[in-house]
């Protein structure tokens, strides 16, 4: 039994016995080919899928390895790879070009594995999310945060660009990346054309999934959802199972985890008494009402995070689902929730992690003799680390254990000779000189750091330049943070990297 607040990414990297019931497939040398066998039993409209994908890059520039997977996702010795995220502006944080290379890395990996059949690098693009406070922002550096003052009501999705974005712009984007951002397009389409510019030659698909024709293969989810509540009745049955092992639930479900969408917002459906009521409109709905919406217009239906990963993966022929760790924790939530749908359970892998450092900032930190993998530790650490290549402390560490030998000798001999209780004192005095000793040692690296000022900056602008205390290079900057450096050759370097079932955190270095 775990005690409270368990590291659920040391035990499900390592494979610990009390996490394994909360999911499908172990993480460690996964068996590809029997979640292959397990998943072609599903029943999924390949055909449907290939037609809506197909319809959905009219107009975007046609790139072989995309126009190829698309019309590969019909055939059933297809199966896909997927990671998902909301729409933002000029690609979002890092870390979202990671999840998107870790899908077509391991897609590319399979289909030299088992060349019999076809694997399509996924990305759900989440259109019908309405947190509008998430994703109208990026930062081309970490105290430079561009915000974008337009209006939003409803699904992010269908958000019409306003004038104001052209001065978002970065300087340093050209071409299709420019111009995907442009006043009245909708910001799906803005989105999808940026990240195909990007991502195409990579082969990824791109799936926006409020088609009616795909809610439609929803239907019977969306029906037990209302009329019984299924996922909150599974989500919190496992979640307490995962909170008496020391896991935090991430997420918590609702009495009814679907949203009633259409061009006036996605706003919450709930209960109340017989009939079914939208959160914050003046909209009810008779049960036989909301039936007849899921019927005919199941488009107006919108999974929450509760329900959206099931709903995912009953339209794709999908095995691996990449995410950050806080998607990985609440998925493991969601595993009562696939077993009473009967669905599969895909394999839950981690995204690529990774931090960028300059030419310049990589050389700099190699003269002074760190590993790029110390650029996360703080500042106080780091001077503490480097202090050694500026003074000697030897005969410091020498004469500061002499002293306290000094102390326990003189303590061992009142306690013998003089006294069982005087040595209590002699113990006082010991506690005060290891604590001077310990100020004594800061004034030290003070007077140090201050005689050999230029080198301990250098150390303070590395760190401040690639990983500032408190913040997390991936989940902050976006592809314009490096003026010397265009988002293709950032990708490019993260391609490089990429090791998809390698789990450890990459250090990329821009040329």
């Amino acid at each position: 039994m775990k005690t409270a607040n368990s590291d659920i990414r040391t035990d499900y990297l390592t494979g610990a016995p009390n996490l394994r019931p909360f999911y499908q497939y172990p993480l460690q040398n996964p068996d590809f080919r029997a979640i292959i066998e397990a998943k072609a039993k599903e029943d999924i409209d390949r055909q449907l899928l290939s037609r809506v994908i197909s319809e959905q890059y009219a107009g975007l520039p046609e790139v072989p390895a995309v126009s190829e997977n698309i019309e590969r996702l019909s055939s059933p010795n297809t199966f896909t790879v997927t990671t998902g995220h909301q729409l933002a502006l000029f690609g979002g944080p890092l870390f979202t070009t990671y999840k998107v290379l870790s899908t077509a890395r391991l897609a590319a990996d399979l289909k030299a594995q088992f060349p019999e059949y076809q694997f399509v690098p996924v990305f759900w693009i989440h259109t019908e999310d309405h947190d509008f406070e998430e994703i109208n922002h990026f930062y081309s550096a970490f105290n430079q945060k561009h915000t974008y003052p337009g209006k939003f009501a409803g699904a992010v999705g269908e958000h019409v660009l306003e004038t104001s974005i052209k001065s978002l712009v970065p300087s340093r984007f050209h071409g299709t990346l420019a111009a995907a951002f442009s006043p009245g397009k909708p910001l799906k389409d803005a989105y999808r054309e940026f990240m195909h510019s990007l991502f195409a030659p990579y082969g990824v698909v791109m799936l926006d999934a409020s088609d009616p024709r795909l809610k439609a293969r929803f239907r019977e989810v969306m029906r037990a959802e209302v009329n019984a509540g299924v996922a909150q009745k599974e989500v919190s049955r496992v979640s307490e199972l995962l909170e008496e092992l020391g896991y935090p639930a991430q997420i918590t479900a609702r009495d009814i985890n679907l949203f009633y969408s259409d061009e006036n917002g996605r706003d919450r459906i709930t209960k109340n008494g017989q009939e079914y009521e939208v959160v914050g409109r003046n909209l009810q709905f008779s049960p036989e009402a909301l039936n007849d919406i899921i019927e005919n217009h199941p488009e107006k239906i919108s999974p929450n995070v509760s329900l959206r990963p099931l709903y995912q993966e009953m339209i794709l022929p999908n095995l691996a689902y990449f995410g950050g760790w806080g998607e990985i924790a609440y998925w493991f939530q969601l595993k009562g929730v696939f077993d009473h749908f009967g669905v599969n359970y895909p394999l839950i892998l981690p995204r690529m992690s990774a931090t960028i450092f300059t030419r310049d900032v990589w050389q700099t930190w190699k003269d002074l003799g760190f590993p790029p993998s110390e650029i996360g530790k703080p500042m106080h650490e780091l001077y503490r680390q480097f202090m050694p290549n500026i003074w000697d402390e030897t005969t410091f560490r020498q004469i500061s254990e002499e002293i306290i030998a000094k102390i326990l000798a003189m303590k061992s001999y009142i306690e013998a000779e003089v006294s069982p209780t005087l040595p209590r004192s002699v113990e006082g005095q010991k506690v005060k000189m290891e604590r001077f000793v310990a100020n004594l040692e800061k004034k030290i690296h003070r007077v140090k750091r201050a005689d050999n000022a230029a080198i301990f900056s250098r150390i303070e602008s590395a760190k401040l330049a690639i990983q500032p205390e408190g913040l997390v290079q991936e989940r902050i900057l976006s592809l314009a943070a490096f003026p010397d450096a265009t988002p293709e050759k950032i990708i490019a370097a993260a391609w490089e990297a990429c090791s998809p079932l390698d789990f450890t955190h990459r250090y990329l270095v821009l040329d």
